[in-house]
Formats: C-alpha cells, sequence, structure tokens
C-alpha cells in the first residue's frame, strides 16, 4: 500500500470522487429553482444524463481494453473538464443538458478506468482488502465532496461551483501521470 502508484492512484480516486459525485443532487435543484423546468422534467433530463454514466462504462471499458487504463483516465479527465465547463458556463438548456450528458459520460468512464487501475495495482494476495481501501478513498472524497460542494453553492452559485470542480479534477492529471510513471505495469495500460 505505500507504494507511490498505490499512494497516487488512492488520491486520484478522492479526487474524482470529490469533484464528480453529487453534482446533480445541485443540478437537479438549480434547474427546478433558476430554470424553473418541473420536478417531471428535472426527472426526465437527470434520467437521460445518467444514460450517460452507463454508457460512459460500457464504452471506456471497450476503449481501455485498446488503448489502455491510464490513457482511459486521461479521456475521464477531459470529459469531465469539458461537461463542468459546458453546465458551468451554459445560460442555455440544450447546453447545460449536453453538459450534463457529457459529465455523466465522464462519471461512468471515470468509475469503471479507476477500477481497472485499482486492480492491476492491488496485490493479488490481498485482492479484495486492498480493492476495497482504494473504494475507501472514493467513498471518502464523496462524504466530502458534498460538504465542500454544498458550501461553494451558497457562496458562489451552483454554476461557479461546477466550474470549481472542473479545476479540482485537473489535479488528477498530475496524480494519473504519477502512477503512470511509478509502476512499469502501467505504462502500457
Amino acid at each position: 500500500m505505500g507504494r507511490k502508484a498505490v499512494v497516487m492512484t488512492a488520491v486520484a480516486g478522492l479526487i474524482y470522487s470529490l469533484a464528480i459525485d453529487g453534482v446533480y443532487t445541485y443540478l437537479s435543484d438549480y434547474l427546478r429553482n433558476y430554470i424553473g423546468l418541473s420536478v417531471r422534467n428535472v426527472g426526465l433530463l437527470i434520467a437521460f444524463a445518467m444514460a450517460g454514466r452507463v454508457a460512459g462504462a460500457i464504452v471506456i471499458g471497450w476503449v481501455a481494453v485498446r488503448i489502455g487504463n491510464v490513457r482511459g483516465a486521461w479521456i475521464a479527465i477531459a470529459l469531465t473538464s469539458l461537461g463542468c465547463a459546458a453546465i458551468g458556463c451554459a445560460g442555455d438548456l440544450r447546453i447545460i443538458v449536453a453538459g450534463a450528458f457529457i459529465f455523466v459520460l465522464a462519471y461512468g468512464c471515470y468509475s469503471t478506468v479507476y477500477s481497472a487501475i485499482a486492480m492491476d495495482l492491488s496485490e493479488p494476495r490481498i485482492l479484495a482488502s486492498m480493492f476495497a481501501i482504494f473504494m475507501l478513498f472514493v467513498n471518502m472524497g464523496a462524504s466530502i465532496g458534498q460538504a465542500v460542494r454544498g458550501m461553494i453553492v451558497t457562496r458562489i452559485g451552483f454554476q461557479k461551483m461546477v466550474l470549481v470542480m472542473g479545476a479540482i479534477n485537473l489535479i488528477n492529471v498530475l496524480l494519473i501521470r504519477g502512477s503512470k510513471y511509478a509502476v512499469p505495469a502501467l505504462k502500457n495500460k
């Protein structure tokens, strides 16, 4: 567990989860309270967007087998930033919905690729325990993220919070790069 790649990947899980989990909790409120959509329409839009999470997991699973998990992580980071930018800068509902779809596409990608990298790094003799520890960092990020996002939304609003989360997401560029070079097995994955 003390290897550089393991520590950096665990922290990357915390960061991705902090940046990405729960934004949709606030997206629903934003669409209802500021855009004025009905609860029914918000539910339909969120369901459509969440279909992107399933699509992201399926697509990145297929793609990562061909290009590697680390390159798949780059895709997840890029999609998250793109989705955050679209949601955070948009004034038009269609762009917000497109950004939300891209964002959850990234969510599916992130979840799948992070799990694959965590499995690659887990010691075979204690695979389940080590993988659970990696997932612990994801859960910690989600918990911290909920509190942090609530404070940010209260102070600067939803759209700026999404932009902040997109910026936090970029920390993973350094962490994934560090873990890529720390373990020879990840160089080509």
